[in-house]
């Protein structure tokens, strides 16, 4: 059958490629490879690419590309009849590269989240191991090995849930999730207690006429006192507020600063590092209450926030995001909260999960604990 491909007008090309057996769970992170282009070639100064040649074109693809890419070798010989060898360089496979995914997790949670807009990212909180990272809905990057057709590529891009889009990649404001590594900073700056109770009267409030009309409104109304396990789980931004501002911008950042916040991420994965806002300091006293429950101009990478959170999960140290085996494990800070604390935390948290979403996030086979967070509510209206 393939001798008369000819008489069809056919032929048959054998190649080497990728092949991504997890496709789309894993598409955004691994990425994927393809033919170079006319400016690849143009920029490669080396000369290692030639026309056909494959080059990652994105995620750990494009990475890794100089470890992953074999290394072509060399033979020249005089072709009589002993072919005398005169120069040979051996050829070279490319490395294996071993990530600490566990990718039955990820194709699960893929399973559950691929209908719907967001990313997940999963660590263990004992060393810091990435088990799952993932954006969604995605993509199957077989199809661009060797050119995607430009239809389905179009479709791809007309597609308003944005699949080629990687969600777990840039900052995003944390919103209420952010209220745990402010409890975490008020309790370092000595401010802060588990017993620390305020009296808030009714859904909005202003420390004083300075601030003009602007005043911070809280979801939950509750005039009752409340100490700091009620102001987690009911997610009282005026509390966390009114935190922020007794610890003043300066120590408030110095704190955040020692939970990682500013630092370069230390992570084979280039995830940016966290910010306090868009000119490098926190500028008045709105923005440092509003920045307490992650709005302001706050950003944070979900996997940086998971770290944190690993530090109450766990021992009190923030682990170093790790996604490569052959990456040493390593703690980011360590003793960022103390252990009396950090079992409050999680018991606040646990709370949070039994009480407030309740209906949505508890199961009684697990006792799971959790801070739910919001993004602004004129966020899609500003856009």
């Amino acid at each position: 059958q393939l001798k008369k491909l000819s008489d069809l007008n056919l032929e048959m090309r054998l190649f080497d490629t990728r092949l991504y057996p997890h496709a789309n769970s894993a598409a955004h992170l691994i990425g994927h490879v393809g033919e170079v282009t006319k400016e690849d070639l143009a920029n490669d100064e080396s000369g290692i690419y030639r026309e056909r040649d494959m080059i990652g074109k994105r995620g750990l693809e494009s990475l890794y590309e100089e470890d992953l890419r074999a290394k072509i070798g060399v033979r020249v010989y005089l072709s009589g009849s002993e072919k005398q060898i005169l120069y040979e360089v051996a050829a070279e496979a490319g490395k294996d590269i071993h990530l600490t995914l566990d990718i039955e997790l990820q194709n699960k949670l893929y399973s559950l989240f691929k209908e719907d807009e967001g990313q997940v990212v999963c660590i263990d909180p004992s060393n810091g191991d990435i088990l799952a990272l993932m954006s969604f809905p995605s993509f199957d990057p077989n199809e661009f090995v060797q050119g995607i057709a430009s239809a389905s590529y179009q479709a791809l891009l007309d597609d308003s849930r944005l699949p080629l889009w990687n969600k777990f990649q840039p900052s995003y404001a944390p919103g209420s999730t952010m209220k745990i590594p402010t409890a975490m900073a008020g309790f370092n700056a000595g401010i802060l207690s588990p017993g620390t109770t305020k009296t808030i009267i009714g859904k909005t409030w202003q420390p004083d006429a300075s601030w003009g009309p602007y005043e911070i409104a809280r979801f939950t109304v509750d005039d009752s006192p409340q100490d700091l396990s009620r102001a987690i789980v009911i997610s009282d931004n005026i509390y966390f507020a009114q935190v922020a501002l007794e610890m003043g911008r300066d120590v408030f950042q110095e704190q955040l600063a020692n939970l990682g916040f500013t630092d370069e991420v230390p992570s084979s994965y280039p995830f940016p590092a966290a910010q306090f806002a868009n000119s490098g300091s926190i500028g008045d006293t709105v923005m440092l209450a509003t920045s307490s429950y992650g709005q302001g101009e706050i950003m944070v990478t979900s996997t940086q926030m998971a770290c944190i959170y690993a530090a109450i999960a766990a021992n009190g140290d923030i682990p170093a995001p790790r996604l490569l085996m052959s990456d040493e494990v390593a703690i980011w800070k360590e003793n960022v909260i103390s252990d009396s604390n950090r079992v409050f935390l999680q018991q606040a948290m646990r709370a949070t999960v039994e009480q407030t979403h309740r209906s949505a996030a508890y199961r009684d086979f697990a006792a799971l604990a959790g801070k739910s967070g919001t993004v602004e509510a004129a966020w899609d209206a500003e856009l």
